[in-house]
């Protein structure tokens, strides 16, 4: 329900709540949206826009539920599993290399 700037990536679910705004780009496997969001969506499986949303990017996602009273303001694109896969993977961080190792003293 605060204000979120930058891309936002996770594997699970994301709620943007009534009083939130995010700007950026989401990539996620669902996404209720009562708030606010600027920024493109990239959701794996299930988006919903709630009454009372607004919504302003483009939208890629598998499958799409919109209420009476939300606003999108953008382009809509139906894709599969595969091609999420692929858009997740340029999102995706970096996993973080261990720390090297400082050799033993002898």
């Amino acid at each position: 329900d605060g204000c979120f700037d930058g891309k936002l990536y996770t594997d699970g679910k994301v709620v943007v709540g009534e009083t939130a705004e995010v700007s950026g780009d989401v990539v996620c496997t669902n996404i209720d949206i009562w708030g606010k969001i600027d920024g493109n969506l990239f959701i794996k499986d299930i988006t919903s826009f709630k009454a009372g949303c607004a919504v302003n990017g483009n939208l890629q996602v598998r499958k799409l539920i919109v209420e009476l009273g939300s606003t999108f303001n953008g382009n809509c694109k139906m894709i599969t599993e595969a091609e999420y896969d692929s858009i997740a993977r340029q999102y995706k961080p970096e996993k973080p290399q261990p720390a090297s190792q400082k050799p033993e003293k002898k």
